[in-house]
């Protein structure tokens, strides 16, 4: 199986980021619903796309004609595994940035703040002792 002919040229180079193979996904073409008439009541033009590697499934009716919905069901499942790669990237560099924060430890100006405030909550509490 191949990419539908009509997706636009940069189609390919950004499925290949996302690691997005032909082979990978099954394509079905079942009754769309919605707005439509005897077109929409009597051929499959919804487009439905299972990505088995993710797990991830697009179905697309919203057009009239079925190559129309097909195009858009291959771009929104383009669009859905960038967002997902992009999510795990942001969550990895976070996960850099924390573990690096808690190497480095705190600056001499944080530990003067922190040592300030342990002093104005200790004299906050000697103050409540009762009086002997």
């Amino acid at each position: 199986m191949t990419f539908p002919p009509d997706l636009p040229e940069t189609f390919a180079a950004r499925a290949a980021a996302v690691n997005l193979r032909p082979e990978d996904v099954v394509e079905h073409f079942i009754l769309g619903s919605g707005h439509g008439g005897q077109n929409r009541n009597k051929r499959a033009t919804a487009v439905q796309l299972a990505h088995h590697p993710t797990g991830t499934q697009i179905r697309c009716f919203h057009r009239r004609k079925q190559h129309e919905n097909r195009i858009a069901a291959w771009m929104l499942l383009l669009h859905h595994l960038e967002d997902a790669k992009a999510d795990i990237e942001r969550a990895l560099e976070h996960q850099l940035y924390v573990e690096g924060a808690q190497l480095r430890g705190r600056t001499k100006a944080g530990k003067k703040k922190v040592l300030a405030q342990k002093k104005i909550r200790g004299e906050t509490k000697t103050r409540r002792q009762s009086v002997r």
